[in-house]
């Protein structure tokens, strides 16, 4: 999660893990956390379109996958649960990564519109709904970031204090 320019992780940097919040006290849908009724168990592809969710990559790339009942379920579905993120901290953006980085620009469009439908007025109203730049490798990215953040930034500001 990123606020303020950076990199928020908490005291035992597991900040951001939205997919484990509750969606659903009734729920019987096991988490691979050990829960039950995490969002992730409703809104990861896989849990929503089953264990063959290439269907849902392979319509998305087709010109009429908005007429899809089933990817516009997955889609309202979805912004359900991005808009208790947008009323709980007000971001200016939710960047969507893995499975769903690099569809069509106007899924995107489409998932900011539920997700502002959604979502408390004031906290949407300047929300913006896109991909992540990083398709592939995002772990990578991430622990290169880390380090850079946590090692080589503080040595080169040590190297230019000393100066």
């Amino acid at each position: 999660m990123w606020i303020n320019g950076s990199i928020f992780r908490g005291p035992s940097f597991t900040a951001g893990e939205f997919g484990h919040t509750t969606f659903d006290v009734h729920s019987k849908n096991l988490c691979h956390c050990g829960n039950t009724g995490c969002v992730e168990t409703y809104v990861s592809l896989s849990s929503f379109f089953g264990e063959n969710y290439s269907y849902f990559m392979s319509y998305l790339s087709e010109k009429n996958w908005r007429e899809n009942p089933e990817i516009l379920e997955y889609i309202d579905l979805l912004s359900r649960a991005l808009s208790n993120i947008v009323n709980a901290l007000n971001p200016e953006y939710l960047i969507i990564g893995g499975d769903l980085s690099g569809l069509d620009g106007e899924f995107y469009e489409i998932l900011e519109e539920f997700t502002k439908r959604y979502s408390l007025e004031h906290a949407a109203k300047i929300l913006k709904v896109m991909p992540s730049t990083f398709i592939t490798d995002t772990y990578l990215y991430g622990a290169l970031y880390a380090v850079i953040e946590e090692y080589l930034i503080p040595r080169m500001v040590r190297k230019i204090t000393k100066k």
